[in-house]
């Protein structure tokens, strides 16, 4: 059985690497690698992925460089054409689809015409009566209205993916795989990160992560980003660390302000990406700051403080020990003062549970592709709307 699996950033990569590491031991599992893991503008970090080891079948160079609209719906042209091509060639038994990023939409395209059953992992997390401050929530639940079986992270999506009218036998929860892929990252020492990367992380450190939200204006974006400057300058002691955010409308904005802060204040700093070091960080950095999926997902298992800024992961199941702020500037000031001063809520993310898994999501992926693979492909292609509810029918492995 061949299985189809495309990465385009280093934020879906962390989603997948090891459920592809631990379905190619026993599947033809074929990886292509596209978008801007093939850019210096955002570290190359296809480079990473070769030295994880892990075998690539392709790669799909599409991304121009403007990410406005008119130059993201010409990269999906470009793009879409250079995956029917694989399409056609691989003739897969199955695809698996990660997330919610405008690239996804481009293997679920070619899916759908060529009639290959597709895997949609992390379907269904927006809860219900919320909302995402971005497109990525209406193209995941464009890409489930598309997909045959769903693989989501907790039963509160499951339920969601359920209410869209998937039948319940089709949804499978197994955690975020996200986790697993920092829990069993390499922990870099001190010593080892200053001489990599020239950050000395015995210094009181702040990582940043602020994505568009891309269903805000240029201005409202804009407006964003100065206030959680201006909100940092405010902590002069602090070292801060920015990685680079996503490749999508408004994300030059962002850029720019930041390169203006960098340059008029000492200890900072602008990552096109941590790699291997991310989770290293999230050890050593005093607190997390940002709009980034990751401080949802994945960070709560590290007992750092969160400080999550906005709309933009509104619609996910938000963690205990997450600390949800606005956008304001002084919003932003008395959030960071919990997260760095407080230490009874410091003391209590030792106690915090993370809602999305047990770091074992690849285990648990092989184990339903197995019961996948033993499903008539028929069944799997012909979807029926149903929207009643029956728990019971789900394949949870948690």
């Amino acid at each position: 059985m061949k299985i189809l699996v495309f990465t385009f950033s280093r934020a879906d990569y962390g989603l997948i690497r090891w459920v592809v590491s631990e379905l190619q031991k026993e599947y033809t599992t074929r990886l292509y690698v596209g978008g801007t893991h093939l850019s210096g503008l955002w570290g190359k970090t296809i480079e990473q992925i070769v030295s994880d080891g892990m075998d690539i079948a392709g790669t799909m160079d599409y991304l121009l460089s403007e990410l406005t609209p008119e130059g993201i719906t010409s990269s999906m042209g470009v793009g879409l054409l250079k995956i029917s091509a694989i399409f056609k060639t691989e003739k897969p038994d199955f695809v698996i689809i990660v997330g919610d990023r405008w690239e996804m939409f481009l293997p679920t395209i070619a899916a759908v015409i060529f009639n290959t059953p597709i895997i949609h992992y992390y379907a269904g997390e927006v809860l219900p009566g919320r909302f995402e401050m971005t497109i990525d929530h209406q193209i995941r639940f464009a890409i489930t209205a598309a997909s045959h079986i769903f693989w989501v992270t907790t039963c509160e999506y499951a339920e969601v993916v359920s209410r869209t009218g998937q039948e319940d036998w089709r949804i499978h929860v197994i955690g975020t795989s996200g986790l697993e892929n920092l829990l069993r990252a390499k922990n870099y020492s001190k010593k080892e990160i200053l001489k990599e990367l020239g950050i000395d992380l015995e210094k009181p450190s702040l990582i940043v992560t602020f994505h568009p939200p891309t269903l805000r204006n240029q201005k409202d974006i804009k407006k964003q980003i100065l206030y959680l400057l201006k909100a940092l300058d405010s902590f002069p002691d602090f070292q801060v660390i920015f990685t680079k955010p996503n490749a999508e409308y408004g994300t030059q904005a962002i850029l720019d302000e930041i390169h203006r802060f960098i340059s008029k204040r000492k200890n900072t700093f602008l990552m096109d990406s941590l790699g291997k070091y991310y989770s290293s960080f999230l050890r050593y950095c005093r607190a997390m700051i940002g709009n980034s999926s990751s401080g949802i997902l994945e960070a709560p298992s590290f007992g750092i403080p969160i400080v999550n800024i906005g709309e933009r992961q509104q619609g996910r199941l938000i963690p205990d020990s997450v600390i949800c702020s606005g956008y304001r500037t002084r919003e932003i000031m008395d959030s960071l003062k919990k997260a760095l001063f407080d230490q009874s809520y410091i003391q209590s993310l030792k106690r915090a549970k993370n809602p999305y898994g047990d770091g074992k999501a690849s285990l648990y992926a092989l184990k339903a592709m197995k019961s996948i693979q033993a499903l008539d492909r028929n069944r799997i292609l012909q979807k029926i709307l149903d929207f009643e509810l029956r728990k019971n029918e789900w394949s949870v492995y948690l």
